[in-house]
């Protein structure tokens, strides 16, 4: 969608409610419109893909601290989460995998942070 479309789309939307007063009532046309109007239109920057297509993402996958997360979780081996798992079940074993992982990530920076000193 170009800039054209999105306009053209806007004032078909605009339209179709300035059409709807004649079966719904003035009031909630006239919210709708001050809706459109006040707020739709300027959080559309946040819904049309075309504001935000060209913005590099680059390969996130291997460093997002999420995705390696969400990794950790199913490679865990025994405390692995599952699908089938109960929820107090899985909660457990995700605070167990949390408080492994940020451990981990701890000593990873207190070794960084040693051998930056010893230089």
């Amino acid at each position: 969608m170009n800039k054209e479309q999105e306009f053209d789309s806007m004032s078909k939307l605009l339209a179709f409610v300035d059409m709807a007063e004649g079966v719904c009532s003035k009031n909630l046309v006239k919210e709708v419109r001050n809706y459109i109007r006040t707020s739709f239109e300027l959080d559309l920057y946040r819904l049309s893909f075309r504001h935000y297509k060209d913005v590099g993402m680059g390969y996130v996958a291997g460093n997002s601290f999420s995705e390696s997360y969400n990794a950790l979780t199913y490679k865990a081996g025994q405390g692995a989460i599952k699908s089938n798992n109960k929820l107090d079940k899985a909660a457990k074993k995700l605070l167990t995998l949390s408080s492994k992982r940020f451990s981990i990530l701890r000593s990873q920076v207190d070794n960084f942070v040693i051998r930056r000193i010893e230089r």
